[in-house]
């Protein structure tokens, strides 16, 4: 996603939070700082069947990328259960390792070579846009009678939101500091390569929280994309046989799953802070890597398939307004 798609998303959620100020209906902002493990990786075949050996001739790797991102997320109330979401993030990629393994037997046998690089920084950018239906229920369950008309009672407050919406993030990676490692032949200078990926998609899914008592809420959500698409492209600087700077391009369709959960205290009778894990895991089938040589033509293979995991933790805080 480009830079300006992200600023043409927060101007629309600028846009909708002052409209549901206007509405007086309940919503709530709130500024995240996250923390992600993440880990990306893509292998390739020898012919565009998949059936030449080696049938996993190249496998890249880029793995423990510590990535810390601020997100921006509104949630608006339009009337009674119509919601809004809307997410921006953007987030700086510190750390990791590169891996590329090249090899000769099928099935990722006899390995002819293995070079390994360090992850040297860039980007990734993620925006989410969603609707959904909010449901909630207050309820009180008696415990146990103090007096003739005294109970003791567990009291909490249910909400759970089904939606339904589109998502995309890019992964922009640049890796150096070169070392071949099959055959041993030490560092190699010169390394300044990159890798730009994007999944995007639409999901379903639901978000919710329950009290838990007193002002202690257990938050959850889930979502599912059953048919993302993967594009990505890269710039191989040290292969004198590719284009520059677009070495080559690829294409798939997969899905996805992420799953959240945390613990939410109010701190205020607006403000509340929040801490919880989450985890992602983007997949796709197989797909077409494209070569581009130095006078620009195509030479095409097999993507056998490419994978997204991240995993981490966000610390959040949220302000709510309106009823």
């Amino acid at each position: 996603m480009t830079t300006s798609k992200l600023m043409i998303l927060a101007l629309m959620l600028f846009t909708v939070t002052a409209n549901a100020q206007q509405k007086n209906d309940a919503s709530a902002f709130s500024v995240r700082l996250v923390r992600s493990s993440d880990d990306v990786n893509f292998n390739i075949a020898s012919d565009l069947s998949g059936t030449q050996t080696p049938n996993v001739m190249s496998e890249l790797l880029w793995t423990d990328m510590e990535i810390w991102s601020l997100e921006a997320s509104i949630r608006l109330g339009l009337g009674k259960h119509f919601k809004f979401a809307g997410d921006v993030s953007y987030g700086t990629v510190y750390d990791g390792l590169a891996t590329n393994n090249g090899y000769f037997g099928d099935y990722r046998t006899g390995l002819e070579s293995q070079s390994v690089a360090q992850v040297n920084g860039k980007d990734l950018l993620k925006a989410m846009l969603g609707i959904g239906w909010q449901l909630e229920k207050e309820f009180a369950v008696p415990l146990w009678k103090l007096a003739d008309e005294k109970r003791m009672a567990f009291s909490s407050h249910i909400k759970f939101t089904p939606i339904i919406g589109f998502s995309t993030t890019q992964h922009q990676l640049k890796f150096t500091d070169g070392i071949q490692v099959v055959p041993d032949l030490g560092p190699f200078p010169g390394l300044s390569s990159s890798f730009d990926t994007e999944w995007e998609g639409f999901f379903g899914g639901f978000e919710g929280s329950f009290r838990i008592g007193g002002k202690f809420y257990v938050t959850a959500s889930g979502y599912y994309w059953p048919d993302t698409s993967y594009a990505s492209d890269g710039n191989w600087n040290l292969r004198t046989d590719l284009n520059q700077p677009l070495s080559f391009v690829q294409e798939a369709e997969g899905d996805a799953f992420e799953y959240e959960v945390g613990l939410e205290l109010a701190i205020g009778k607006n403000k509340s802070i929040g801490l919880s894990y989450f985890n992602s895991d983007f997949s796709t089938g197989p797909g077409t890597h494209t070569y581009f040589d130095l006078d620009g033509n195509k030479a095409f293979t097999r993507l056998n398939g490419a994978a997204w995991e991240s995993s981490g933790y966000t610390l959040s805080l949220t302000w709510k307004f309106g009823n």
